[in-house]
């Protein structure tokens, strides 16, 4: 037989299935554990804009069950409330019963784990089914932690995937497995050496292997090393007496590795020093062979599959815990699979397609049968249903700025969704959308409001000016929200601006006047294949807006001609925007091209404010719709009429992978006519960066030089929103 605890029971449930050591060392070393110790689901199986929400305000935190789906996750958890209902509740516990009445519950874990669990399921067909663990190639145990009993759970039948996942279930790291009323996590913190369990099953020769580790005092000096030692600690009194219990103990020291060392020279380092550790027991593992001889009964079960190898053929592909129509919407792109053989390459594009959506909180799948065809079933757990998110930038345009983010209903299938989205600086804007989404593929209809409080400085014509203005503007649209690499919007706007007071040597407010109005129709067109929105190694990014005005009036309209404020009708006019980039990497140095292009038919004194054409900042759209970015005008913006354009080389070196320098250089050019576009250029500038990834967002420090503002430095840190 076979055991073991943590990394030790998942490796020995591999064994168990008929795996033998090279076929382990393999797969080990093919695994790519940067993915397999995440959640991570591929960009292609995400839609765009939950991949541009997450690089705007880095985290989102889920709320509120259904009252559907919160039933089915009360029935599933019962047993485990039924079982500490029989413990006293401390007063203290009161208001994390309020919170769970409230529908906030926080995660149990870091990661749910089912890149993890795609593994295990993917290198465990044929055993899949409830079984008991005798029945397998070799006879297998594993440990894990019951948290509702606080003993040991000692794996010796069941869900052979549940096991293996459950042993291993880092605390804090890993949600535990939840199963007939027991919440399991890692085995460490009861029995991490379990010998114990091996005699009483009948094991006549126990060999075995740990892991021990000895922190000394300076090395306790880190809130994670804190909690590791707790887990030693509680593991400790039984790890020392079963100790004792073996025949042959192999006793690994790996000074500085830990449980999350999963980088390939880690892995390789480790395998090594276990085979050299192993060679210094030679004489006694020979013994024990020549004392077993041919004694050793065969068991004639056949060894797991690993559809990773090859696929396998199914009768049936269902999916549980969706209705009907879901269920067909789910398998709508998967109806091209003619052929009835799934191998792990088809599983994985489902069960990503499936957490893709983030409907589900969970989702496991298993091949029922012990023989083909098999049964292919996923099983779905929806989760929350809202979404709440923070964000707080810094850089020295806008200074401090604070934005928060509600979303109601954004995590549903289908269905009705209302969106609030708030930024507190000097470009105050609040922003509130709802809309319907339907569940098959047609687009979404949607209202959105946005009203703004700007106080920032522009120029027009050489001259500086100080403008704080509000604008509303509500729109009608459709749009394709489910699109994977990109995002199309259209529809119907009206914008409307209360006031505008300008600090200059012209116009003083004069009060409110709500006659200001221009209504238009506008298009929005993003393909976004960017593997990062601030340091891209690959991809490419195409934008297109265009909007045009097609009635209005303005109580303002400034004339070139002479000193006098105009006022009536608002002549039609058109404004649109468009920008080409991508990204190109050998090896440690990424070039990138960025090029943008505005044009207006109006002049700026006769539009709206936000329709203006613009330049400036780090970033398109701040203060203007037609604000297009130029690291040589760093702050601010400046407005231009008729055609503008920037061109900008980037070239990136990656010192590691989080930290970045950056040279670069750019022209900018303000053309009255298309033939003058490509003259001699209006600013060029040159720059240098740093840049850092950091969990808040990244961090960009920046000098550049521009012809025409000389000097200047550029500074952001945080998601940029």
């Amino acid at each position: 037989m076979i055991g073991g605890t943590s990394m030790g029971g998942l490796v020995s449930g591999l064994y168990s299935m008929g795996y033998d050591a090279d076929y382990l060392d393999s797969l080990v070393r093919a695994i790519d554990w940067s993915v397999m110790m995440s959640d991570k689901v591929p960009d292609s199986y995400s839609t765009y804009k939950r991949r541009h929400d997450k690089e705007r305000f880095g985290i989102f935190l889920p709320f509120h069950y259904e009252q559907e789906d919160r039933v089915t996750k009360l029935q599933r958890e019962k047993s485990v409330k039924k079982a500490l209902s029989k413990t006293e509740t401390r007063t203290s516990d009161i208001s994390e019963e309020a919170v769970m009445k409230a529908r906030m519950e926080m995660p149990d874990g870091y990661l749910f784990g089912f890149n993890v669990r795609n593994t295990l399921s993917s290198v465990s067909v044929g055993y899949q089914d409830s079984i008991c663990f005798q029945e397998l190639p070799i006879p297998f145990f594993c440990v894990a932690t019951d948290m509702v009993s606080m003993k040991a759970k000692n794996w010796t039948s069941g869900s052979l995937v549940d096991a293996m996942r459950s042993t291993m279930a880092i605390p804090f790291y890993f949600r535990p497995v939840r199963t007939e009323g027991q919440v399991l996590s890692d085995g460490g913190t009861r029995n991490n050496f379990p010998v114990d369990l091996a005699r009483a099953m009948g094991a006549d020769i126990v060999i075995g292997s740990e892991m021990p580790v000895h922190r000394d005092a300076s090395e306790l000096n880190s809130l994670g090393a804190l909690a590791m030692q707790n887990i030693s600690m509680m593991s400790s009194d039984a790890a020392n007496r079963t100790r004792d219990m073996v025949d042959v103990l192999l006793e690994h020291e790996l000074p500085g590795y830990n449980m999350l060392s999963f980088d390939d020279e880690s892995v390789s380092n480790i395998i090594r020093m276990g085979y050299e550790q192993a060679l210094e027991h030679k004489e006694e593992f020979l013994a024990i062979a020549d004392k077993i001889g041919k004694r050793y009964p065969h068991n004639p079960q056949h060894p797991a599959r690993d559809i990773a190898k090859g696929p396998v053929k199914i009768r049936e592909l269902r999916i549980e815990g969706v209705t009907v129509e879901e269920q067909k919407w789910l398998l709508r792109p998967f109806r091209f699979m003619q052929s009835p053989f799934f191998g792990k390459k088809e599983i994985d594009a489902v069960i990503s397609h499936l957490y893709g959506s983030r409907a589900f909180e969970s989702v496991t799948w298993r091949l029922e049968g012990a023989e083909e065809p098999y049964t292919l079933i996923f099983d779905c757990q929806k989760g929350q249903v809202n979404e709440i998110g923070a964000n707080v930038h810094i850089d020295n345009d806008e200074r401090v700025s604070v934005g928060a983010f509600v979303g109601l209903g954004t995590r549903r299938l289908s269905g009705w969704r209302f969106q609030a989205e708030t930024k507190l600086g000097t470009n105050t804007v609040l922003n509130l959308e709802g809309g319907f989404k339907p569940l098959k593929r047609m687009p979404s209809i949607g209202m959105a409001w946005k009203t703004v409080y700007q106080d920032y400085t522009y120029w027009y014509d050489g001259l500086d000016s100080k403008i704080n203005a509000v604008h509303s503007k509500i729109d009608l649209f459709v749009e394709d929200s489910q699109m994977t690499f990109g995002r199309f919007r259209m529809g119907l706007s009206v914008l409307t601006e209360p006031y505008e007071e300008f600090f200059d040597m012209k116009v003083m407010w004069k009060g409110w006047d709500l006659r200001s109005h221009w209504e238009s129709a506008f298009a929005q067109f993003r393909l976004d294949t960017f593997n990062d929105g601030y340091f891209p190694t690959q991809g490419y990014r195409l934008d297109l807006n265009a909007r045009y005005v097609f009635s209005g009036y303005s109580v303002y309209m400034d004339s070139k001609e002479s000193d006098e404020i105009l006022e009536g009708k608002v002549p039609p006019f058109f404004t649109g925007m468009g920008s080409f980039s991508f990204a190109r990497t050998y090896g440690d140095f990424t070039f990138r091209p960025m090029f943008y292009a505005g044009w207006t038919s109006q002049e700026h004194g006769k539009m709206a404010v936000p329709h203006s054409l613009g330049v400036g900042g780090i970033m398109e759209g701040r203060y203007l719709d037609n604000q297009i970015p130029f690291f040589g005008f760093p702050t601010g913006v400046r407005v231009y009429d008729d055609i503008v354009g920037t061109a900008q080389l980037d070239l990136r070196y990656r010192i590691n992978h989080k930290n970045y320098a950056t040279l670069r250089a750019g022209l900018f050019k303000n053309a009255q006519t298309v033939a003058t576009v490509f003259g001699v250029p209006s600013a060029y500038a040159f720059g240098a960066e740093y840049g850092r990834k950091t969990i808040v967002g990244p961090l960009m420090v920046g000098l550049e030089w521009c012809d025409l503002t000389g000097f200047g430095l550029h500074f952001s840190f945080g998601f940029i929103f």
